[in-house]
């Protein structure tokens, strides 16, 4: 788990998978920018569940 604050910057590699979220009482908004438009599009993961949340703590 990684906290982020506002105005953080995350690079996420190509082929990585990863998730982000809010914490238990707070919201989280992100910005994805992709600069290789000839890149393969971006796939959405399914939302976690509140069991994978919390054993990721």
């Amino acid at each position: 788990m990684r906290v982020l604050r506002k105005g953080d910057v995350v690079k996420a590699r190509a082929g990585v998978e990863h998730w982000h979220g809010a914490a238990p009482t707070t919201s989280m908004t992100h910005v994805t920018i992709n600069p290789d438009v000839t890149a393969v599009a971006v796939v959405w993961g399914l939302p976690v569940t509140q069991a994978e949340y919390l054993s990721k703590q």
